[in-house]
């Protein structure tokens, strides 16, 4: 591939060569929260396996001391029927503690969106804005770039390597400006080195609690049914085993919120870290009008999806480009909605269980550097991708398939009017570094499949602590 890179003359001061942001000092906060993540990480587990070993020695020590001299009075034993009915209940209630606290470990995780890779050789300017805001920030570069339909993006730990997740929404609904600090946000998760793979670690913990909280599967369905019955010794035995298996989940659930205070406390500080990448690079009110722009874009997505709903009720149909339609709608908001968002940022606060800071106590600590910028260019960030229409149908595809169990064919997707593209601009051939081996897009295409299922919402990956 040519080692020159077709550049917008408002991307010039980006790629100067010479520059790179220093990195600022843990702050106090930073430092105690790896302390207290440490100490979530070996308390929860614990408390999980010595509990679930509890149960289990419990139930051995009944079987062997109680149920087997039960047991063995036989048919002729008085009453023997009676307390043999009896002595089941503590069993099937032991098992059903067991049963619960075991099955989140053994049960098969949902199946997750399939992402779509972009590579150098297809998006090449793409690509070098990227790897060029790694370099700036002294962070690791990511092994791959990926595309989803989120109104998010994220620094994602898997198999020892490092991945960023952008949704196209952004890229499609920010400046180059907003882009850039917003990748230099996960960027400034990349370079948290040790922090990032214990906030791994934490996240896939809480994840871990978090279904065996409030995942409801078929044994719960079937417990359910069983206390419909009407035999009176199996209504019994149903609501024994259904309250042992209430009380598991309540214990679990303070294990839970002790690892989201503790562990959200780390993932906090985390946050106001990467923040001060994102500052250096789009300044302090670049932070604030991209966190705003967040907002809208949110608020646009629940617009289209809504849009979405009705078009696929009414006409079986869905949008062809959903980052195109969620774009469009969050331009489309009005002076209310803009409002109530602007409330909403100056009302909001962090609760103890939250992973993020309020965005409102973002923007005041972003404000308070006083920071001018890196990067100033407010051209459309979707100028940096030649093949955005091509990219947004496929991560619709993937996204209606993978997430929401949707039956996709051809007919099946409306076309959706528009386009956020600015008019074209003066360009200029600057001499770069070849940003990445040739390489061909992976498309990770949906195979067709299925019939229609009710749309449900994805469940988040359990490892990526991003912004």
């Amino acid at each position: 591939m040519s080692s020159e890179v077709v550049l917008p003359e408002p991307l010039h001061r980006l790629f100067e060569e010479g520059r790179r942001l220093p990195r600022p000092k843990p702050t106090r906060g930073y430092q105690a929260g790896l302390l207290v993540g440490t100490m979530v990480v070996l308390l929860l587990p614990l408390v999980y396996a010595a509990f679930a070993g509890l149960v289990g020695w419990g139930l051995y020590v009944y079987a062997q001391d109680y149920f087997v001299r039960i047991a063995s009075l036989g048919p002729a034993g008085r009453f023997a029927w009676v307390m043999l009915l009896l002595a089941c209940v503590p069993l099937v209630a032991g098992f059903s503690v067991l049963f619960a606290l075991l099955k989140p470990v053994f049960a098969p995780r949902p199946r997750r969106q399939q992402p779509l890779t972009v590579q150098a050789r297809d998006e090449p300017l793409f690509v070098a804005f990227v790897q060029r805001i790694s370099r700036l920030l002294g962070a690791p570069a990511p092994r791959e770039i990926r595309l989803d339909c989120r109104v998010n993006a994220s620094a994602e730990l898997r198999g020892g390597a490092l991945f960023l997740n952008l949704g196209l929404p952004l890229v499609a609904g920010l400046s180059m400006r907003q882009l850039a600090g917003v990748t230099a946000h996960e960027f400034g998760h990349f370079r948290q080195g040790g922090a990032m793979r214990l906030s791994y670690l934490i996240r896939r913990i809480i994840h871990w609690f978090v279904d065996a909280v409030h995942r409801r599967d078929v044994w719960d369905e079937w417990l359910e049914e069983q206390s419909e019955s009407e035999s009176f010794g199996v209504i019994f035995l149903t609501l024994w085993a259904r309250g042992a298996v209430g009380l598991t989940r309540l214990l679990l659930n303070c294990l839970l919120h002790l690892g989201l205070a503790a562990g959200g406390f780390l993932l906090r500080q985390m946050e106001f870290d990467a923040d001060r990448a994102e500052v250096a690079v789009a300044g302090s009110a670049g932070f604030g009008a991209s966190s705003r722009r967040l907002v809208e874009l949110e608020a646009g997505a629940v617009r289209a999806y809504r849009e979405a709903e009705r078009l696929w009720e009414g006409r079986l149909q869905l949008p062809s480009n959903l980052p195109l339609a969620i774009v469009q709608q969050a331009n489309v908001l009005g002076a209310r909605e803009r409002a109530e968002i602007e409330r909403e940022l100056a009302d909001s606060d962090t609760g103890w269980f939250d992973s993020h800071p309020a965005t409102g106590q973002r923007i005041s600590r972003a404000e308070a550097l006083g920071e001018p910028g890196l990067f100033d260019a407010d051209a459309p960030a979707v100028d940096l991708l030649r093949n955005f229409e091509t990219l947004g149908r496929f991560v619709s595809l993937i996204h209606y398939e993978d997430d929401l169990r949707l039956p996709v064919r051809q007919d099946v997707l409306a076309p959706v009017a528009g386009s956020v593209r600015a008019a074209p601009q003066a360009i200029a051939t600057v001499p770069l570094p070849a940003v990445a081996p040739p390489a061909t897009l992976k498309l990770n295409v949906p195979v067709w499949r299925g019939k229609p299922e009710a749309a449900a919402a994805p469940e988040p990956p359990p490892a990526q602590p991003g912004g």
